[in-house]
């Protein structure tokens, strides 16, 4: 059985400072407008991991708790196929 060679490589779409402009809009948006939490058991979890909810079930993420949660990602994503070939590495942080 023979395989075909991986060609490897790293596709970057983004520049560094286009990155730094969506992170900083992102936690933007989770620090001041937050997301709007329907359920209250969810609402409990985030908040026992530092989010701050309100009566309403809105929820808004101080930038430790944003930061803390970015630090307990995996390193590497991998998505694998059903047939067992092929995965697809989306990379590392």
């Amino acid at each position: 059985m023979t395989q075909t060679p991986s060609l490897g490589g790293t596709l970057r779409v983004l520049s560094d400072a286009e990155l730094q402009t969506i992170d900083n809009a992102a936690r933007s948006i989770l620090s001041r407008t937050g997301v709007q939490v329907g359920d209250a058991r969810l609402g409990e979890i985030l908040a026992d991991a530092g989010a701050i909810v309100d009566r309403d079930g809105r929820v808004t993420f101080p930038e430790r708790a944003i930061d803390d949660a970015l630090e307990a990602a995996p390193e590497r994503v991998v998505l694998h196929s059903r047939d067992g070939r092929s995965p697809l590495d989306l990379g590392g942080r």
